[in-house]
Order: C-alpha cells, then structure tokens, then sequence
C-alpha cells in the first residue's frame, strides 16, 4: 500500500492545520488583524512567525502573533 503524502492526509476528516494570526491596537477602539497562513504543523506555524518577526509591523508587536489549530471538514464557530 502507498504510503499517504503529508497534502493527502491534510485532506482527511479530523487531520489538524494551523492558522497563524498577528494582531496589533491602532487605536483605543480598533485592532489591525492579519491572517498570515494556515500550516501542516505547529512547527511550520513557528517558523512562519519567526519570519515574520523580523519584518516592520510585525517586530513591533511581537506578543500578538496566535497559533490556533483547527480540525479540518469541521464547522468552527464561536456562536452557539
């Protein structure tokens, strides 16, 4: 049997991405949100940040990068 590719088994139900998010306040009322990839792991997702850490924009805020994983095939909601 072959062996299942890492982009075949991203498309199984339950198989898990992570989606790498940076927010950052421009005001006391509105946060500027960037979605900056959906990864394959958690350590692809680190190295993504690491990028772009060094970057203007980024590097200035450097607590607001979020790594959140979603299970895909799966609703995600945050309403009940």
């Amino acid at each position: 049997m072959k062996a299942m590719s890492q982009s075949d088994a991203l498309t199984q139900p339950g198989a898990k991405v992570y989606v790498l998010t940076h927010s950052h306040p421009v005001s006391d009322e509105d946060d500027d949100e960037k979605l900056l990839g959906v990864f394959s792991s958690v350590e692809a997702a680190a190295r993504a940040e690491s990028r772009a850490l060094t970057l203007l924009g980024f590097r200035d805020s450097p607590r607001g990068f979020v790594t959140t994983v979603y299970s895909v095939d799966t609703v995600h909601t945050s309403r009940p």
